[in-house]
């Protein structure tokens, strides 16, 4: 059989796999699952699919960076979310807050090696430079 020019001999219709059993024979399986819902203190709701023989852990991570429990299962301790939190515009983020604390973003990082004088002085030195086209937009000098 030809194939966009080239030739791959016995691949014709009904021929058998290369590897001995022809897929078509073996059906794949499908593994049974199950869905965990969980709720965090801010008032998230999710739910985590998990193999079906596999134990569902009581906590899990929620997107907020809080720790999440299982939905069906009772609450003995209920954690107060501050107002800031309940606010959907003010909410906390994984990126902003975590378990360990904040996150180190490219801006703190950045504001560690630097004063932010340093940073200004940098930056009105970098666009005089692209200002009187001695320094390309890719930021390669001429």
């Amino acid at each position: 059989m030809t194939i966009r020019g080239t030739t791959n001999p016995g691949a014709g219709p009904g021929a058998a796999s290369r590897y001995g059993l022809d897929q078509r024979e073996v059906p794949a399986k499908e593994a049974a699952r199950t869905k965990v819902a969980y709720a965090c203190p801010a008032g998230h709701t999710f739910a985590v699919t998990l193999a079906a023989d596999a134990s569902a852990p009581d906590e899990w991570d929620c997107r907020c960076g809080r720790t999440g429990r299982r939905a069906d299962r009772p609450q003995a301790v209920v954690e107060e979310v501050p107002a800031r939190h309940r606010d959907s515009s003010r909410a906390m983020t994984a990126r902003t807050s975590g378990p360990h604390g904040p996150a180190r973003t490219p801006w703190n990082m950045l504001t560690e090696r630097r004063t932010r004088q340093e940073l200004q002085d940098l930056l009105d030195e970098r666009l005089d430079l692209l200002r009187t086209g001695r320094l390309r937009p890719d930021g390669t000098r001429r």
